[in-house]
Parts: C-alpha cells; structure tokens; sequence
C-alpha cells in the first residue's frame, strides 16, 4: 500500500480555500437553544473569525447532504415534500426581532390527510443515537428542542417530524413534537435579550477547565481574555443592532446596524468591512 496523505492534505485545503463566510446577519434559531448564551452572544458579535479544518467543514456538509437523502427517500414513500419556496425559489425562512433573529426550515411534509408538518433531520453518532431512541429528543438536545419549536412558531405549522440518521450504521430515528408556545416564546424573550445585550451574558462556568468550555472556539477570548477580537461593526463601540423598522414575515433582508457616528444604517456587507473608525468595543470582553 501507497499512501497519498498529500493528496488528502491537498483535498482538505481545497474545502478550506473555498469556505463559506460563516457569519450571519440574524441569530439563528440553531444557536438559541445552546446551552450557554454567552456562545450565542458571541456568534451574533462576530467576536472571532473561525477557520475551521476542512474535515470538519466536510463532516458538517454531511448534514446537508442527508437532508438531501432524507427528502428524496420521503417522496419515494408517496409524501409531497416541499423544500422551497415556490415564489422565492428559496429555503422557506422567517424572521422576528427587525430582522436580527431567524431561521431557514428543512421543508415540510404533507400527510395522507392534507396536513403539514415541519420536518427536521439531524446526524448523530452511534451513543447519542442511542440515547435518543431511549428518551427522545426533548431529554437529549435541548438546543434541538428549542429549535424545532422555533420553526414551528416562525412558520405556523403546529406539528414536526424529527428524524435522525445514525452516522455509523444508517439506523433511523423518527418522532413526532407537538408545539408547546412556552418554548417559542422563551426562545424569543432570550433572543432579544441576547441581541440588544451590549455586554456578553454570564459564562456557564468561571472553570476554564471546564470540558465543554475547552472544546469552544471561544474559550481561549472567554476565559483566558488572549486572541485578537475581529474587527466589524458588531465588535465597534459605535455599532448597535437596528430595532423599530417594520416587522419581516420573511428573511429576505438581514436585521441592519446603526453606526452612531454619523447615525448610518450599515448591510451585512458594511458590517463586515467596518470603517476607518473603527474602536474595539472592550464591555465585548466582560
């Protein structure tokens, strides 16, 4: 046997070179339901910019493309799937908060008596599979809990299929939520707070030691204070998230930022560039 690490090497970097820009204009109800909210602060900040290693960029595309998978095996069963808009020809996606929070849903499904259901697909390896057959999604992954509920309160749509893929030996998983308007409504108060929050929330521990600090990409800006904050309109002292425009039934325009130096309304674009007065917003570090 030959092995051809440098052509592995060479396919990785190619994932990298060709990342998408990860940052997003709204908080998605992907993150809301994080245990900690200072890592959902700190998404919404764009405190860092993350250059994550091409396996683990194509490991999450392995999401996309079970979703993928799961849709085309659905129709084959006899369901109508809907996984676009048919006017937008996009991802159907909602908004709330100005356009500062939202999300983009899997599709939807239609059953044999004409209802619809949202319909949600996630990965997951063997143990976590596991443990979700024994005691369902709301016991194991809140943070997917609370998303599921989001959509379903963004949408309209009152009932959701949540199917998951064993990663190891392509077992399935399928179980149907009821929406509870308890969860919408929380995730939405925690959203706003979050949004218009000019400090960063209190850390799930002051441990720096903690495991699941260590893993974040924020532990080492959390709870060490070292790295460099990336320069934007959302890390400036003069930036501010908009609040008071007219409500979005649709993410078609990302929430937008107030400069108040001179009172501008700054794009997703704008805000990634900054300006030549640019100041480091030092409470992002508190």
């Amino acid at each position: 046997m030959r092995k051809r690490d440098d052509m592995v090497e060479a396919l990785f970097k190619g994932v990298e070179d060709n990342a998408e820009d990860e940052r997003r204009g709204h908080m998605g109800a992907s993150g809301i339901g994080a245990e900690c909210p200072r890592q959902a602060w700190y998404d919404y900040r764009w405190i860092i910019r993350r250059d994550h290693p091409g396996r683990m960029l194509r490991l999450w595309e392995r999401g996309h493309r079970e979703e993928e998978a799961f849709i085309r095996d659905l129709r084959l069963a006899g369901f109508r799937v809907l996984e676009v808009n048919a006017e937008t020809k996009k991802q159907f996606s909602f908004s709330r908060l100005w356009g500062h929070f939202g999300g983009s849903i899997d599709s939807a499904l239609q059953d044999a008596t004409g209802a619809w259901w949202l319909l949600e697909f996630k990965t997951y390896n063997r143990d976590r599979f596991r443990e979700l057959q024994r005691h369902g999604v709301q016991e194991t992954d809140s943070k997917y809990w609370t998303q599921l509920h989001v959509y379903m309160g963004l949408s309209g749509l009152r009932r959701a299929f949540f199917f998951a893929v064993c990663k190891n030996d392509d077992h399935l998983h399928c179980e149907e939520v009821e929406y509870d308007p308890r969860v919408f409504e929380y995730a939405l108060t925690r959203a706003e707070e979050l949004i218009y929050s000019e400090t960063p929330p209190p850390r799930i521990t002051s441990n720096p030691s903690y495991y699941k600090c260590k893993w974040c990409d924020y532990h080492a800006i959390c709870h060490l204070g070292d790295g460099d904050v990336a320069p934007s309109c959302r890390t400036c002292q003069n930036g501010r998230p908009s609040k008071g425009e007219p409500e979005l039934s649709e993410l078609t325009n990302e929430g937008k930022w107030v400069c108040l130096g001179d009172s501008s309304s700054r794009s997703i674009e704008d805000q990634k560039a900054c300006c030549n007065s640019y100041r480091t917003a030092l409470r992002i570090l508190d």
